[in-house]
């Protein structure tokens, strides 16, 4: 890992730990370096990248941009029985290596397997990741525990995976399915029924990548 990448990840633990940036001293001290000019240059090589905002007369005035961020793990969503998602934010998917970022400080290396086409990923912004939990999705390669990477909108093309709000206030990831007089939201596993699309559905946004751990 280059400096630059190990300074950014000590600044992503150092503010998951202490809720407040490090000063120039403390990376430093972490880094090793010999004088303080040599965490200056990196800080600003990470600021001319867009992965930090300086704030200048603060000591504590390193911010991660969104960039540096990543993608936000907003809990679990279900798929297939039915249980409440959108949860509170329990980690982020790396920017830079694509690895989960979780918000305690310890966490076991994954590898990561997409299951759908590849798209891309250049453009962050706004972009979500759920965790999935069941197995309604399991012939399109989409197993409990996956991360879903999701694009917000609230429309979708027939045939797309998306991740729909139901009625009852509760979200799922299916198939969009549109057919004359009938659109539902299709599981791809035989043990489930498709659900029919009211007024009270709304799409949320559409899977564009499923992200897989192997420990």
């Amino acid at each position: 890992m280059k400096p630059q990448e190990k300074i950014l990840k000590f600044i992503r633990e150092f503010l998951d730990e202490h809720q407040m940036p490090p000063t120039l001293r403390e990376i430093q001290d972490h880094m090793g370096f010999g004088a303080i000019g040599t965490v200056q240059y990196h800080i600003r090589g990470l600021a001319d990248a867009g992965l930090i905002e300086i704030k200048p007369r603060l000591s504590r005035g390193i911010m991660l941009t969104q960039r540096a961020i990543g993608i936000p793990i907003i809990g679990r969503v279900p798929a297939g029985p039915s249980q409440l998602a959108f949860e509170q934010v329990e980690g982020y998917l790396s920017s830079i290596h694509g690895e989960e970022q979780p918000l305690s400080p310890a966490k076991a290396a994954s590898k990561i397997a997409s299951t759908l086409p590849p798209q891309s990923m250049s453009d962050q912004r706004g972009l979500f990741a759920l965790r999935v939990k069941g197995d309604s999705m399991i012939n399109a390669g989409i197993f409990d525990g996956d991360l879903v990477i999701v694009r917000p909108q609230n429309s979708a093309k027939n045939g797309d995976i998306v991740v729909a709000r139901t009625s009852d206030e509760e979200a799922t990831v299916k198939r969009l399915i549109r057919k004359p007089g009938i659109i539902h939201l299709a599981p791809e596993n035989a043990k489930y029924k498709p659900i029919p699309v009211d007024e009270n559905t709304e799409i949320v946004g559409k899977v564009i990548r499923v992200v897989r751990h192997y420990t």
